[in-house]
């Protein structure tokens, strides 16, 4: 998922994308998108709530590191600090949980990948049930329908339902879901604080990490199986899954504004995918690519950004979509 950023932009989001801000672009798509993968490997010597419990305690950790390092000091009110809180486990925790887990139950890193792309639908699906400013356009249903045709298709019930490994793509649309209530949560109650993107990632990576710790206990320790790349990929998820992306991000953000950052959206999945089957052999069906491009078409065509014939003259915003595996 993103952080929307609260302060005013120092920028001109309306010039024309400069190499640094494209390279930061696809920085962060190969940072999110490789998530899935790393994710796949490090179930090799680890449990999925153990991959999450590390994850969240590197991010938080290296996020504290940079507001050490910048001079920046975390407000103190305690509604604030409940707020973040809770969506470090709506956000962050329970998807993360979610997607590992998935991935633990059958499901290829690739396809995990594509279920994020869903992230937007729901956000903007939970947006016009819940803001009472968000208003049902031509273009948000057209695109709505289109994406979740292609959920549909992806699902390909015509395989058999319940067969295969169903119930872990259903984890994967609760986690899409998951961060879709997080991003409408996070609009509606933080931008009153005034707290920066950066207080924002770390104090959503601290309460994700306390939820972490809260499931561990439950579940339980399983015996771990260290290996190099179980620990390259657990640390990568940690240091640049979480926290170096959200830096990035954050820079991407400031300078070309939410709408053009959110292309990462697109690009998620064809990092995921690519990676799966270079990396690991992923063997993806015909449905999976053509519901995956359906979905990302749902999504173009609900932000505006490609427009049906009868679609053109709405011109309302998107909500911006979450991103973060």
């Amino acid at each position: 998922m993103s952080v929307r950023s609260y302060q005013p932009y120092t920028h001109d989001v309306n010039a024309p994308m400069s190499r640094a801000d494209l390279a930061r672009l696809l920085a962060v798509a190969l940072i999110w998108g490789s998530s899935f993968l790393f994710m796949k490997v490090a179930l090799e010597g680890l449990s999925d709530i153990q991959i999450v419990l590390i994850r969240t305690i590197l991010g938080a950790a290296v996020l504290w590191f940079v507001l050490r390092i910048r001079g920046v000091r975390m407000p103190r009110q305690i509604r604030l600090w409940g707020h973040l809180i809770l969506l470090g486990g709506i956000g962050t925790a329970v998807p993360f949980f979610l997607f590992v887990w998935a991935e633990d139950n059958g499901v290829s890193s690739g396809l995990a990948g594509i279920y994020n792309a869903t992230t937007p639908l729901w956000t903007m699906l939970l947006a016009l049930l819940v803001l009472t400013e968000e208003r049902l356009t031509p273009a948000r249903l057209g695109g709505l329908v289109l994406g979740f045709v292609g959920v549909l298709t992806v699902l390909a019930p015509w395989q058999g339902l319940g067969g295969g490994n169903l119930i872990g793509q259903l984890a994967c649309l609760t986690a899409g879901a998951a961060y879709g209530v997080s991003l409408i949560y996070n609009r509606r109650h933080l931008p009153a604080y005034g707290i920066s993107p950066l207080s924002a990632a770390f104090g959503m990576s601290a309460g994700a990490a306390l939820w972490s710790t809260i499931m561990t206990v439950v579940i339980g320790w399983q015996p771990v199986h260290l290996t190099v790349p179980v620990m390259l990929s657990v640390g990568a998820l940690g240091v640049f899954g979480t926290a170096v992306a959200y830096l990035v991000f954050f820079a991407l953000l400031g300078n070309v504004g939410a709408t053009r950052a959110s292309t990462v959206t697109y690009l998620i999945p064809l990092v995921a995918v690519a990676l799966g089957v270079i990396a690991l052999g992923e063997r993806v069906a015909w449905y999976h690519f053509a519901g995956g491009a359906i979905v990302v078409l749902g999504i173009a065509v609900a932000e505006q950004r490609l427009r049906l014939p009868r679609l053109q003259r709405s011109r309302e915003p998107a909500v911006e979509p979450g991103l973060r595996p």
